[in-house]
Formats: structure tokens, C-alpha cells, sequence
């Protein structure tokens, strides 16, 4: 980002770096900065000629701190100064690109990806092209990290490109692979890849850098304006000082320093008592704010604060306290935030993937691993298929973390083995043991050797002889103790894992 204040302010070329050619011509009018105190002398005309942010910037009025005199006029001032964010050797591509001293020289992926986003950044059309192509250029070689870079920037073609490779390279022939780029991309767009993956690249009609449909229509807005309405007690007081409004058009009647005390964020955005909103009617006081949440969720919001209020918080409604948790990190009501925390438990049997990725949003850590555990009794391809909107709103990293979870769970119970020692202690009953353990191994959760199917199918394989490493069947099957016994052992495995540093 430029500067600001940068191209008043002017500095002595004596205390300036020396200029590597050709950026040291005397006749250059500017002088551009780099983050890391690299310094280019280059002409105004050509960067106003190459970038409309720069000729927008160049044609501000600059304010005049004293006038010019007859001797003013015949002193060569030094350069103006602009300090950029980016760094010299970014800056060095965006000005080979429009002086005619030859191409820029984008011989790695980090140049080529920083120059193109410093050039759209200033919208320089032509260092935007070159080094677009650049970037293409590395797809063969690093097929993800360019994709990543791709969705990141919405060039979906290029996308499309990158995609390809990762199919035809069989980069996830081994398991997942990550890299960082992914970190600033939304998990929509990796999601997309990896279906376009397990489909071998037979999804001609997919939009890697734009969400999907799934087939559902989205509920329409209601037309018309709500009629503003009182919210109900305790936030109906005419001795209230401060009106909230919200975005259904309900007053919120509140003290002040009930505020203050319990959502310092939206104390904030109160006005000085001495500013009138003259949208508001005389009997609505002198402090007014209207606030983007609905009056459920403003309402939730101030009665698990207030000393009077009943809240109710629904047991089944993941949708409501999603937005609770919103609001509340947005005005930073930390005892709210502290609450749906205790009560997230009972949240994550009704949309572990949901919960999951909300957790992971929130950086709540302990609360997105309980979460994933859960997920670890549905296959890797059911939680590769599982798609909502919240993926287009978290970056990838969540995303990979339960894939590599999963897998890595999966990978400690391959690697015990199959030896009955190993799995039964020596309190269980010894007398039913099967070598087929393909469904920890695709759902590597203790829940899963107590499902009923899997007991079912365990005892009809001992009942009818079909499996030869289980002794022969007796009247009475000691199948619970088994499955006691080796959901013990998997919960031991799982919690080995390491979930944090995925």
C-alpha cells in the first residue's frame, strides 16, 4: 500500500542509498521506497502512464506549506519519496516490466506470485500479463502451490490448469499434501479439487475459484421494511439512555454502562451524548446505534449479560448460536463467548462437521479436536464429500487438519497390527477375535467397533465359519468384552495423535 503522506514528504538524496542502474538516472522526478529500504529513482510520467493508482496519487493537490518566491523556482528540489509495502526485489519486476530495459527477470514461483500482486494491486496492465504468464509457466513443477495462488487471485483457467496437473501427477496418490499457499484460500476451493480429483478429472463443469451449487434454493428475502417495534423487558425501560437498533427494525431500551460492562465492542459505537441522530425520534434519547444482528440474536446476546433476564438458548439451533458467537467476538462479550464454550458439547452430535469448522474459526483448539473425534467414525470420503458454505468462509487449513487427522488415526491402528495380543487385554475374554479390521481402519473411531452393524457382521462371520482366524462359535458369544476391549485400545491410539501441529 503507498503511503499516504509519502509524496509531500521529501528527503535529501545525500541520505538515500546508493541507486543500482538503470534505476539512478538524475532526471528521475520520484524516488520509490521498498519495505526493506531498497530505493529505484524513476519518473513520474511512466508510472502514470503504466498505473492509474499511481497517476491518481501523482494528481492529488499537494498542499504548499509556505509560497514560492522568484528564488524557490530556481532551486532543484530532491525527489519526493513514496514508501511501498512491498519488497525491492517486487518492486524491481513492476519497473522492468514498463521501463525498456528488458523483460523482469521472475525466475522463481515467490517473485512471479509477488510482482503479479503487487501489478494488479497497482493496476499495471502490462506487468500484470507478463508476469500472469510467468506464473503459468510453473504449473508442471509446483501444480498446487500454483493453484492455490490461482483461486487466491480468481484466474480460474489457471486454475482449471493447476488442477489438472495435481490429477495427472497423482499428487494425492500417496495422501494428502499441503502447502502453505493454501493457508490464504478458502477450504471451498480445495474441496473442489480434491472432488475434482476423486472423480479423475471428470467434472468438466466445475468452477475451481467460485462456489458450487448443491441443489438447494436459498430462502428469498422478505420484501418490505419491518415497522420499528420495542423490544420485550428488561429492554423496554423509558428510563433507558442508549437505543439499539437492529437490523428488523426493534429497539433495544439499555443503560450505558450496562453496555460499557457487558459488550465493550458495542460500547464503542455509541455516539457522544452530545450527538443527535435526527433519524431518531425525540422520545428514543440522545444515544442511538443501529447494529447489523436481528433482534434475536441482539436479544440472546444482552439476556445472557443482563442480571434479570432469562435467556433461552435452544438446544437444537447450531444456526442461532453460530450467530451469538458471531456477535459476540464481534463487541466482545467475553462472558458469552465463555458460556456457548461450556455448551459446545451438546452441539457437536448434531453437525460434527459444522461444529468442527466453527470451532477451528473461533481458534477454540480443544473444542474443534472433540469435534474431529467424532468425524473420525464417518469415512474419509464422506468428510471429503460434505460440503456447506461455511467452506467458502474458513481458509483450507481446518479442512486438511480433519483429513490428515483422520488419516494419520487411521495409520496408528494399521500400524498395531492385527495380533490379538494387541488388541484384547487381559480382563477380556479371549474366545472371539477377527483379523478383519478394514472398518477401523476406514473409520478409526472407538464408536465404530461398537456400532451395531459391526458387531453384527463380527458375529455372523463367527456363526457361519467364514473367517479362519476366529475359533469355533459357542452358544453364548462374549462379543461386548471384545468390543469393550478394542474400542478401549482405538480411544488409546486416537488420543496419541497428534491434532494441534496438522
Amino acid at each position: 500500500m503507498v503511503d499516504a503522506s509519502s509524496p509531500n514528504k521529501t528527503t535529501d538524496c545525500a541520505d538515500l542509498p546508493q541507486f543500482k542502474a538503470p534505476y539512478d538516472r538524475t532526471d528521475g522526478d520520484v524516488i520509490l521506497r521498498s519495505c526493506d529500504n531498497i530505493s529505484y529513482r524513476v519518473h513520474r510520467i511512466i508510472l502514470m502512464m503504466a498505473s492509474p493508482v499511481f497517476a491518481d496519487m501523482f494528481n492529488l493537490p499537494q498542499p504548499s506549506e509556505s509560497p514560492v518566491t522568484a528564488a524557490d523556482q530556481l532551486t532543484v528540489s530532491p525527489p519526493a519519496v513514496v514508501d511501498l509495502t512491498e519488497d525491492g526485489k517486487t518492486i524491481r519486476g513492476l519497473l522492468d516490466a514498463c521501463y525498456p530495459f528488458g523483460d523482469p527477470i521472475l525466475d522463481d514461483l515467490d517473485t512471479a506470485r509477488s510482482v503479479l500482486e503487487a501489478a494488479m494491486k497497482y493496476e499495471f496492465a502490462k506487468a500484470t500479463r507478463f508476469s500472469e504468464r510467468k506464473l503459468q509457466a510453473f504449473v508442471t513443477r509446483e501444480p498446487l502451490r500454483v493453484f492455490a495462488i490461482a483461486c487466491r487471485l480468481n484466474f480460474e483457467e489457471m486454475a482449471k490448469s493447476a488442477a489438472e496437473q495435481v490429477h495427472s501427477q497423482s499428487l494425492f496418490k500417496q495422501g494428502m499434501v499441503y502447502v502453505e499457499e493454501l493457508d490464504q484460500v478458502p477450504a471451498g476451493c480445495f474441496h473442489r479439487l480434491l472432488q475434482y480429483y476423486r472423480r479423475r478429472g471428470q467434472w468438466q463443469e466445475l468452477k475451481f475459484c467460485t462456489a458450487h451449487a448443491h441443489g438447494s434454493k436459498g430462502k428469498g428475502k422478505r420484501g418490505g421494511k419491518r415497522r420499528v417495534s420495542d423490544a420485550p423487558p428488561p429492554f423496554d425501560s423509558p428510563e433507558a439512555d442508549v437505543i439499539i437498533t437492529t437490523s428488523d427494525n426493534v429497539c433495544f431500551r439499555v443503560q450505558a454502562t450496562f453496555i460499557s460492562m457487558a459488550a465493550p465492542g458495542l460500547a464503542d459505537r455509541l455516539p457522544a451524548r452530545s450527538t443527535l441522530d435526527t433519524n431518531v425520534k425525540e422520545d428514543c434519547g440522545d444515544r442511538h446505534v443501529s447494529v447489523e444482528e436481528d433482534s434475536r440474536t441482539l436479544a440472546g446476546l444482552l439476556q445472557l449479560c443482563h442480571p434479570t433476564a432469562t435467556p433461552d438458548i435452544p438446544a437444537d439451533d447450531l444456526d442461532y448460536i453460530a450467530c451469538l458467537v458471531h456477535a459476540a467476538r464481534k463487541y466482545r462479550v467475553e462472558k458469552v463467548i465463555w458460556l456457548i464454550k461450556l455448551l459446545w458439547p451438546r452441539y457437536i452430535p448434531l453437525d460434527p462437521f459444522r461444529t468442527y469448522f466453527l470451532a477451528s474459526s473461533y481458534g477454540w483448539t480443544s473444542e474443534a479436536r472433540t469435534a474431529a473425534d467424532v468425524l473420525l467414525s464417518k469415512t474419509i470420503e464422506s468428510i471429503e464429500g460434505w460440503y456447506s458454505p461455511i467452506l467458502e468462509d474458513i481458509h483450507t487449513r481446518p479442512y486438511y487438519r480433519i483429513l490428515a487427522y483422520h488419516a494419520k488415526c487411521s495409520a496408528a491402528i494399521s500400524a498395531t497390527g492385527t495380533e490379538m495380543t494387541a488388541w484384547l487385554d487381559d480382563d477380556a475374554t479371549k474366545t472371539i477375535y477377527c483379523s478383519n479390521f478394514e472398518a477401523l481402519l476406514q473409520r478409526p473411531s472407538p464408536q465404530t467397533i461398537k456400532d451395531d452393524s459391526t458387531v453384527a457382521k463380527l458375529v455372523a462371520l463367527i456363526l457361519e465359519k467364514k473367517c479362519s482366524s476366529c475359533p469355533p462359535p459357542s452358544r453364548s458369544l462374549p462379543h461386548v468384552a471384545f468390543c469393550n476391549s478394542t474400542a478401549s485400545k482405538v480411544k488409546e491410539l486416537v488420543e496419541k495423535v497428534d491434532f494441534d501441529t496438522l
